[in-house]
């Protein structure tokens, strides 16, 4: 049975949802998987099983980072997508492995102030992915729609979100709505957005059109 989603609203600091939790955050992955699975595009045959905490909190301390609770749900939940499979199902989730391989490229960004070393990128790779904040301070944590190693200067707020929480409330929303919808191609298939259909205020990010 579809479980209730959280509401949206929109705060200085970029949209929230309410009572955003690891464990809430569990709760919408499995429902995500769930949606996914109806759609023909089943995410447990693509992605690898998760991590102990312990093994999130030792992979983020490599970089002298501290491991937010959210992101030790999230790899919990699964730790990425299978490395022999292009796309993971269209959701390119990256391991942590993976996360703290391509990290000292990402922290160097294209210019001074580009990036912000505190984010690591939980989604990709490519040129447009989901990075998210591990300051010490910030939970929930900011979650930003980074391109090129670009998007996480503290001025972007038009592409950031509070909680991962809120992120997969949106790519939940867009499925179930048929905003986003899965195509095959022969042996290959992908999840296909058409952002005309999104509320106009969703447009602005690129955090809702995965």
């Amino acid at each position: 049975m579809a479980i209730q989603l959280p509401d949206l609203r929109q705060t200085a600091d970029g949209w929230t949802v309410d009572d955003a939790s690891p464990s809430l955050l569990v709760e919408l992955l499995d429902e995500l998987a769930r949606c996914a699975a109806d759609a023909g595009a089943p995410l447990d045959d693509v992605l690898q099983p998760g991590l102990s905490r312990q093994q999130v909190l030792d992979g983020l301390g490599e970089l002298g980072l501290p491991a937010p609770d959210e992101l030790v749900a999230w790899w919990g939940w699964h730790n990425g997508s299978r490395p022999d499979l292009i796309g993971g199902q269209g959701l390119a989730l990256n391991s942590l492995e993976y996360a703290i391989a391509t990290y000292p490229r990402d922290s160097l960004g294209t210019g001074e102030f580009s990036w912000n070393p505190a984010y690591v990128t939980v989604l990709g790779p490519g040129s447009y992915g989901v990075s998210v904040s591990t300051a010490a301070n910030a939970s929930p944590p900011a979650v930003r729609a980074t391109e090129s190693g670009q998007g996480t200067e503290p001025d972007r707020v038009d592409n950031q979100a509070i909680s991962l929480c809120t992120v997969v409330t949106w790519w939940i929303t867009a499925r179930r709505n048929g905003w986003i919808t899965w195509q095959n191609f022969g042996d290959y298939g992908s999840w296909v957005a058409d952002i005309d259909h999104y509320p106009a205020e969703w447009r602005v990010t690129g955090l809702a059109h995965f």
